[in-house]
């Protein structure tokens, strides 16, 4: 999990203490974001983070980005997160699901969330996790390194149109399969992941219980 080589910024497992940090940056951030509208409360660290494990990336001690991964072991619960049925082929649980990626503004364009990405995937690794499933707008950039990774894309017809979230681009959910891409993946993301050193714990793996 350590990365060799050293940097500036470190990656780590976010606390409850740095939960304002961490909602303030998701807050900022998806303000900004195009294609789609979300409720600021929604995007704040909640009950259900707690029981998720939050990536950060630092600066000294500033957060500066930030992936939530969530473990979900039944279509059910997968559902409920996507807001749609489960309607894109094979899947088996336990299902990584990763959420509420935000990168400051001063930072992003620097492969920060690439390798966070390379961190979940070798997390994955460790719990046993077969597929990897995201969900954005069209137009997203985290698409064209999706893409490469190996991700197949579908289209969510129903959109989001919850009191939380309203999209105004269509929505794609993504599914990544390991055993078929994830040696490639890795390879890939693994000089994304090498600039971020990994500190302090490695998270365990807990399923996510609670929608918010």
């Amino acid at each position: 999990m350590l990365a060799q080589k050293k940097s500036e910024l470190h990656i780590s497992l976010a606390r409850e203490s740095d939960k304002e940090q961490i909602s303030k940056l998701r807050e900022d951030e998806y303000a900004r974001a195009s294609g789609f509208k979300v409720n600021p409360e929604a995007v704040r660290w909640n009950r259900s983070d707690d029981q998720c494990a939050i990536l950060a990336v630092w600066d000294g001690s500033e957060v500066i980005s930030t992936m939530r991964i969530e473990l979900v072991d039944n279509q059910t619960m997968l559902e409920t997160k996507l807001e749609c049925p489960w309607e894109f082929g094979e899947i088996s649980y336990p299902v990584m699901l990763l959420s509420k990626a935000a990168t400051r503004l001063s930072h992003q364009g620097r492969g920060l969330n690439a390798a966070m990405r390379y961190h979940s995937l070798l997390l994955a690794k460790r719990w046993g996790v077969q597929y990897l499933v995201g969900t954005f707008v069209d137009g997203s950039p985290r698409r064209n390194t999706m893409a490469r990774m190996g991700y197949q894309f579908f289209i969510n017809k129903k959109g989001w149109f919850s009191s939380d979230y309203h999209s105004e681009r269509e929505v794609i959910v993504a599914k990544l399969d390991l055993v078929t891409e994830g040696k490639h993946a890795v390879s890939m993301l693994e000089r994304a992941g090498s600039q971020l050193i990994w500190q302090g714990e490695i998270p365990k793996a807990k399923f996510v219980r609670l929608v918010k």
